[in-house]
């Protein structure tokens, strides 16, 4: 049946454009979100109340009356996200499509007003934006970084950037790697200077002949990668 059939048999909860012809879309989400209200401050809640702040709904869990959103879900615990909240971060296939309650992690900076549970969350930890009215997200695009799971001695600090690094190691000799250098000429007709060293330098690498061929070398030390983004949710 064509999308104009349910539009014109369908009633808002909202009781805007009322069975008159509306984009599907539109409709949908009034219908999901007309029966889960906005957040509102100065409000009492009690446990099992649903409520919607930004794209994310939240369930209460303590009765309370409600006193600014972002103190009241991350200092006070009184909600529970019903799915992803402000701050999550995500693996995002390609460079556009990103949902509209999700941002890239390239270190912008943005409003700490209007995206105030994920400023709650992160702080400015990855850094303060103007100083008084935004913060940063953080960003992995700048040097195409990983991201690392954290572990105290180990990893660097919670928002640091660590460099890459190869492990601390040697090298054993290889057969054949002194070199012994007679050079009679250095000290006249009868003499002969001898000298005896190792290669202090190798050549580029080569495969051992069991494990297949050396790749190329590159300006960085990388695992074998594929390249996609991540993004983070901000309201």
């Amino acid at each position: 049946m064509a999308g104009d059939a349910y539009t014109n048999i369908a009633t808002r909860v909202d009781n805007v454009d009322a069975n008159s012809a509306v984009d599907i879309n539109t409709l949908m989400a009034n219908i999901r979100l007309g029966a889960i209200r906005a957040w509102s401050t100065s409000t009492a809640y009690t446990v099992g109340h649903k409520v919607r702040h930004g794209y994310t709904e939240y369930l209460c869990v303590t009765a309370h009356t409600s006193g600014t959103f972002s103190d009241d879900f991350v200092d006070s615990l009184h909600w529970v996200p019903q799915g992803d909240y402000p701050g999550c971060i995500k693996i995002h296939p390609v460079t556009d499509k990103i949902p509209a309650d999700f941002m890239e992690i390239d270190g912008d900076a943005i409003l700490r007003a209007t995206y105030d549970v994920a400023y709650k969350i992160l702080g400015v930890i990855y850094g303060a934006g103007d100083g008084s009215t935004t913060f940063n997200l953080p960003d992995t695009e700048a040097n195409g970084s990983f991201i690392r799971h954290y572990k105290s001695g180990t990893s660097a600090a919670i928002a640091t950037l660590q460099n890459h690094a190869f492990q601390g190691h040697r090298h054993a000799e290889l057969a054949g790697s002194s070199y012994l250098n007679s050079n009679a000429a250095a000290n006249g007709a009868n003499g002969v200077n001898i000298t005896i060293g190792t290669v202090s330098t190798t050549g580029d690498p080569i495969t051992d002949g069991s494990h297949g061929a050396v790749n190329a070398t590159s300006s960085e030390t990388r695992p074998t990668n594929m390249a996609m983004i991540y993004i983070i949710k901000v309201l």
